[in-house]
């Protein structure tokens, strides 16, 4: 009975999807945020192109539920000074982020959290336009016409009107090359 209780539970939080991002003191204490996450967020280090940022960066995809919003977070504060450097060096992050998460993405985004600045939509916009102009140069409409509906059809009901003001986003940066 145990063992069954466990495997259920293993399921439910695999189907729960993300958390909201919480106080932020208790992924400070948490033992699986890393020592340099916590650095930046305390603003001992900076971002740069380095392996220091590219670690907070490679976070986002984390399995853990609980603290990929806090490296949302962090991620969301590099867009709003990066240079052309690190900028560029977050676009696939957050790529990958709208294309393999995009209901967290959408639900962070969207929260009701004072950490979370409406401002935070359009960097993260414009990083995923970066992406989509370096890599489908010459067919920036193109891909996005195909991928838009795709993220439509796997979006959560109550996220449907946040994402399509967020994909509108994207639309609007993209221009024919």
């Amino acid at each position: 009975m145990r063992t069954l209780l466990f495997i259920l539970s293993l399921l439910w939080a695999a189907h729960a999807g993300a958390q909201p991002l919480g106080d932020v003191n208790k992924y400070l204490q948490h033992r699986g945020v890393h020592a340099g996450a916590k650095d930046y967020y305390n603003e001992v280090r900076k971002a740069g192109v380095d392996s220091f940022t590219t670690r907070i960066a490679d976070s986002l995809q984390t399995r853990n539920n609980t603290t990929r919003p806090f490296y949302m977070l962090l991620v969301s504060r590099m867009l709003t000074y990066a240079d052309a450097g690190l900028a560029t060096m977050l676009f696939d992050d957050c790529y990958k982020v709208l294309e393999k998460r995009p209901n967290e993405l959408v639900e962070f985004l969207y929260s009701s959290n004072n950490l979370v600045y409406t401002d935070y939509r359009n960097y993260w916009a414009g990083a995923i336009v970066g992406h989509i102009g370096k890599e489908h140069r010459g067919e920036t409409l193109g891909f996005f016409g195909k991928l838009r509906p795709k993220l439509m059809k796997t979006c959560k009901k109550h996220n449907k009107a946040n994402m399509t003001a967020f994909l509108d986003s994207i639309s609007a940066g993209l221009t024919p090359q």
